[in-house]
């Protein structure tokens, strides 16, 4: 349990919760404009957004989760879809941080942000099914509150920093993303070799 399912849904968690994209610039703008609390209200975002797509997963999994081929497949989508991921924390820069400052920025507009954010979809339909199909419905649950929990704790980490040293804070934290980006590859890697294995 705690390998296959708390703590990839930890790793992947944080590095979503990180990962350059439309709602963590909401959430920097929000931060930086309107302060902390703002930030960290938005930051709950997708506690909202996540569960329906974790439950549809869920019963998707369920239904496909004896045809190997198809677990397979999408495993190995899953795995492009982190290395897409992995590549935008590895290859970011510090003014990437200050991208979206002049926006904005609300609890509804980063719920909004979230449901038209594509990877959304691409997650929860090509990285979490095939973790979803490995084992029992508690499995499922552990890595889908983790995940969700790693994700917002991460974001929530980030906007207090951002409130604490404001804009210098950037001269940092692009090279902990780095480092995550690195430890996102190595999910990716392990999620292609499942998937290799499961169309032998």
């Amino acid at each position: 349990m705690l390998r296959d399912f708390l703590l990839p849904g930890i790793v992947i968690g944080i590095g979503a919760g990180l990962s350059p994209g439309p709602l963590l610039m909401i959430v920097l703008s929000g931060t930086l404009k309107h302060g902390v609390r703002s930030g960290l209200i938005m930051t709950l975002a997708p506690l909202f957004t996540d569960i329906p797509f974790a439950i549809v997963s869920i019963l998707l999994a369920h239904e496909i989760g004896s045809i190997k081929p198809a677990i397979g497949i999408l495993s190995i989508l899953g795995a492009a879809f982190l290395v897409l991921l992995a590549y935008q924390n590895i290859t970011i820069r510090k003014k990437d941080l200050y991208q979206g400052t002049k926006n904005s920025a609300s609890f509804t507009k980063a719920v909004v942000t979230n449901i038209f954010n594509p990877y959304l979809y691409i997650f929860w339909f090509s990285v979490a099914i095939p973790i979803f199909a490995r084992g029992n419905l508690a499995g499922s649950i552990v890595f889908a509150v983790a995940l969700n929990i790693a994700c917002v704790i991460s974001m929530m980490l980030l906007v207090l920093l951002v409130g604490l040293i404001r804009m210098r804070f950037v001269s940092y934290l692009h090279w902990g993303i780095r480092i995550l980006g690195v430890l996102l590859l190595a999910v990716a890697i392990t999620f292609a070799h499942q998937g290799i294995l499961l169309l032998k």
